[in-house]
């Protein structure tokens, strides 16, 4: 477990990396997790790093969590971050996780560089060459045959009927479909809309500053669905933010985003809070970024047709 040393007013943040296992084949898999241990006060100001950067072109990230957070029991002023990656490989090797750095405040903390060796799976050349086996034939089974496609058949027959009755009624007496049009908003349009309610019903003078952030991230969510198409209502912070990454989107953007999530779920799963400041901070975030990456004419003409 972390710990953060205090004396006085003086700490220090730690960070830390553990690797499942150093060493494994091709194809299998490990978990790393990282670690941040830092004074309660100075949460708002983390800046949670982008573990891909970090890793070796040959390691791939199959799953990651969502950021853990836990209050250590022996001081309540410090608080441990928390993520788990499931990493693999297909290509032999040793290698290097570089250090991961985290940003608190006006100051930086990393990891220690970790290494993992990639094995191929052994091959026993003395067992020689073996012979190719010829093929076995295998009777046909009748009953399984109509056991299994009689339901197809069946429903088949059912469907051609059903068919043959609806031309049969259509000429009898010829029905003019309407065809509903449903002219879809673009998304800036609709995330002003939000942005604008949100800021009329002043939830954080009234101390509702849980209900304020889930609605700030939903409506950002919801514009980086329609924008940029990905799933981003279904998905966790860290994979919203690795999906934007192969977007159009730029990097500034991308920091800023996830800055916002960040303190979204420090508030909405731990329970922590952020300054009036903050909170106004990522309302201005969320603005700026649909006023700057807003689709122009020419593109929503290209998705309307």
């Amino acid at each position: 477990m972390l710990a953060v040393m205090f004396v006085g007013n003086v700490y220090s943040q730690e960070a830390r990396i553990t690797v499942e296992r150093d060493s494994m084949l091709i194809g299998e898999q490990t978990t790393i997790q990282i670690e941040l241990a830092v004074a309660s006060r100075d949460i708002a100001t983390v800046t949670w790093p982008l573990v891909e950067n970090q890793l070796s072109e040959f390691i791939e990230i199959v799953d990651s969590t969502a950021i853990d957070t836990l209050i250590m029991e022996a001081n309540k002023g410090v608080i441990i971050l928390r993520q788990q990656f499931l990493i693999t490989s297909f290509d032999s090797g040793y290698y290097a996780i570089q250090p991961i750095v985290f940003n608190v405040k006006n100051d930086s903390v990393s990891t220690e560089t970790k290494f993992i060796y990639i094995n191929t799976v052994p091959v026993n050349l003395d067992d020689g060459i073996k012979t190719i086996r010829g093929i076995y034939t295998v009777p046909f089974d009748w009953k399984s045959f109509f056991k299994r496609w009689t339901p197809y058949v069946l429903g088949a027959l059912a469907l051609l009927f059903l068919l043959l009755y609806f031309l049969k009624k259509r000429g009898e007496k010829e029905v003019e479909i309407v065809k509903e049009v449903v002219i879809q908003e673009p998304a800036h349009v609709i995330a002003y809309r939000s942005l604008n309610k949100l800021r009329e019903k002043e939830l954080l003078k009234k101390g509702k500053e849980k209900a304020y952030q889930t609605e700030l991230t939903n409506i950002l969510r919801t514009y980086l669905e329609d924008r940029y198409n990905i799933q981003a209502m279904e998905q966790t912070s860290g994979e919203t933010i690795k999906n934007l990454k192969f977007s159009s989107i730029g990097s500034v953007h991308l920091e800023d985003i996830a800055q916002v999530l960040n303190m979204a779920d420090i508030v909405k799963f731990a329970k922590g809070h952020m300054s009036q400041q903050l909170n106004e901070s990522a309302f201005d975030k969320v603005m700026n970024l649909v006023n700057t990456t807003k689709a122009t004419e020419q593109e929503e003409g290209e998705n309307g047709a």
